[in-house]
C-alpha cells in the first residue's frame, strides 16, 4: 500500500533490549524543541491510557507463560488505539512524532522471536496502524550481552527474561529488515559508541535525509 503523506513527520526508534532508545529519543526531542519544532514523544506499548494498562500486562514478569497469540493481539490493540488517539492527530496537525517502538518491533519480536508467519504480521501491522508508516526509523543495534545487562540494571520485564536465542533471533530479524529498507531504516551500533556520538549521528541523518524542513546542526 502507498505511504500516506501528512503535514508532520513520524520518526521511530527500534532495536534489541538495552540499545538506548529512551535516552536518544529524549536528547533528540529536546534538541528539536530548542530549535522551535513542535515535537511529541510516545511509545509502544503504553502511549495512551488504555495502552498503559496493556503495557502492564505485556511486561509483567509474573505473566511469563502468556499465550503468544494473546501477546500479539495485545500489541495490536495497543497500536490501534495509539495511532487513532495520538499519532494520527499529531501528524495531521504538522507535529513531529518520535516513537519508541512501532510496527518494526512487532515484525522483529513476533516473526523473529515468536516465529509467526511474516505475511500474517505484515497484514496485521497494516490493519492496526491504519496504514501510518514512519518517515525514518533509527535502529539502535547492540550485542546481546551488553544490551541485556543495560536493560536489566534496575528492573527485568517479561521479555528480558527470555532466553538468549530469542533475543538473537530478534536482532537478526532487525538486520534483515534494515537490508530490505536501507533508506528508511538507518542502523547505528550502540554497543561501544558513546551516547553523544550516537546522538550527533542521528542529527546528521535527519539533515542528510531532509526529514525535517529547515533543519540544521
Amino acid at each position: 500500500m502507498e505511504k500516506k503523506i501528512y503535514k508532520g513527520k513520524f520518526i521511530t526508534f527500534e532495536g534489541p533490549e538495552g540499545g538506548g532508545k529512551t535516552t536518544q529519543i529524549q536528547l533528540l526531542a529536546g534538541y528539536l524543541k530548542d530549535r522551535g519544532f513542535n515535537v511529541i514523544t510516545s511509545r509502544e506499548p503504553g502511549g495512551t491510557g488504555i495502552g498503559i494498562s496493556v503495557r502492564n500486562i505485556l511486561l509483567d514478569p509474573s505473566f511469563i507463560h502468556i499465550d503468544s497469540r494473546t501477546e500479539l493481539m495485545l500489541f495490536l490493540a495497543d497500536r490501534a488505539q495509539h495511532v487513532q488517539e495520538i499519532i494520527l492527530p499529531a501528524l495531521e496537525k504538522g507535529t513531529i512524532v518520535i516513537c519508541d517502538r512501532y510496527t518494526d518491533s512487532t515484525m522483529a519480536y513476533q516473526v523473529g522471536g515468536r516465529n509467526f508467519p511474516e505475511a500474517l504480521i505484515e497484514q496485521l501491522n497494516e490493519f492496526s496502524s491504519y496504514g501510518v508508516k514512519p518517515d525514518l526509523t533509527i535502529l539502535l543495534d547492540v550485542d546481546y550481552s551488553v544490551g541485556i545487562k543495560r536493560a536489566t540494571k534496575l528492573y527485568t520485564d517479561r521479555f528480558e527474561l527470555e532466553k538468549q536465542q530469542f533475543h538473537e533471533r530478534i536482532r537478526q530479524k532487525y538486520h534483515d529488515m534494515q537490508k530490505k529498507e536501507p533508506e528508511r531504516i538507518r542502523i547505528l551500533d550502540t554497543t561501544r559508541n558513546h551516547i553523544e556520538i550516537i546522538q550527533k549521528t542521528i542529527r546528521q541523518i535527519l539533515f542528510e535525509e531532509k526529514i525535517i524542513g529547515g533543519f540544521d546542526d
